[in-house]
């Protein structure tokens, strides 16, 4: 059993690592719009607003059912990556495909279209480093399952 002692510092180091998360969101977010400007920092903000819309598209829930799916059946792992990596690359393309055909259907200024286009990049990008990190979750909870606790009888 875990001793209070461990738990309090656990919870304290969360805590402290969420404060310094934000102080560094904070600053970064004030950095970035004293340096563009309130016209610029506008169509930035707008931009990451509405690329984040369309991200929803990238996922599904998809990662969840991979990360469940490939910890019951450990036989067929390395098929479920595969097929995760497929389809997520996929989505990806689609997603940023959407999001160009939609910004220019809507007829922006160019300014705050050529915006759009390079956070979805930008997407594109974390889309596949979320797909690399569900692997990842996927395999520590196969290789964990065994030592895992179960609370049902």
């Amino acid at each position: 059993m875990i001793g209070g002692r461990k738990i309090f510092t656990n919870t304290i180091l969360l805590i402290i690592a969420s404060l310094v998360n934000l102080g560094i969101s904070l600053i970064t977010t004030a950095l970035i719009a004293r340096a563009l400007g309130p016209e610029l920092y506008g169509k930035y903000t707008f931009g990451l607003t509405y690329i984040l819309l369309f991200s929803v598209l990238a996922n599904f829930g998809i990662e969840t059912l991979f990360i469940r799916e490939s910890a019951r059946d450990k036989e067929n792992i390395a098929r479920m990556i595969m097929d995760i990596m497929h389809l997520r690359c996929v989505l990806a393309i689609l997603t940023t495909g959407v999001i160009a055909v939609s910004v220019n259907l809507l007829h922006y200024p160019e300014s705050t279209i050529r915006v759009v286009y390079i956070l979805s990049v930008g997407l594109f990008f974390q889309i596949l480093y979320m797909t690399v990190m569900s692997v990842y979750r996927s395999l520590e909870k196969c290789l964990l399952w065994p030592f895992s606790v179960s609370y049902s009888e």
